[in-house]
């Protein structure tokens, strides 16, 4: 914090660890720092003062994504390396991914918002009804 905290800050930078303790005395010694906390499982919804959880893919689900919007957390899906995955976590509403394939996710995503396709807008539309069903 000493070190780093003003220039994470100044720059909106974000800090993601796999460390709880990390995450937790972050938190704690410098609360304006935005911490997400990963978790290789989908297991539980945790509730932590992380920021925001930074999520493996094969386990993130809507319903988690639409629970920690509820809670005011960020998801990050990580590793979205193939399209058919960054339309999913698009429709799903994630915050963003980690991936291995900025070029080709960010061109993707360009696509979707730019010219979504009729198939991809019934996506989405299927998957806003899913979200505000579980409320």
């Amino acid at each position: 914090i000493d070190r780093y905290g003003a220039t994470l800050l100044a720059h909106h930078d974000q800090v993601h660890t796999l460390s709880f303790k990390v995450m937790r005395d972050l938190k704690r010694l410098d609360q304006k720092q935005f911490v997400s906390y990963i978790l290789p499982y989908n297991l539980t919804f945790p509730h932590t003062v992380a920021n925001g959880y930074t999520m493996e893919v094969t386990t993130l689900n809507d319903q988690f994504v639409d629970k920690a919007d509820r809670n005011h957390k960020t998801v990050y899906a990580w590793d979205i390396d193939n399209t058919d995955q960054m339309d999913q976590m698009m429709f799903m509403g994630v915050t963003g991914v980690v991936t291995d394939n900025l070029t080709e996710m960010r061109q993707e995503v360009k696509s979707n918002t730019d010219h979504p396709s009729y198939a991809k807008l019934l996506l989405t539309f299927m998957n806003e009804l899913s979200l505000t069903s579980n409320e």
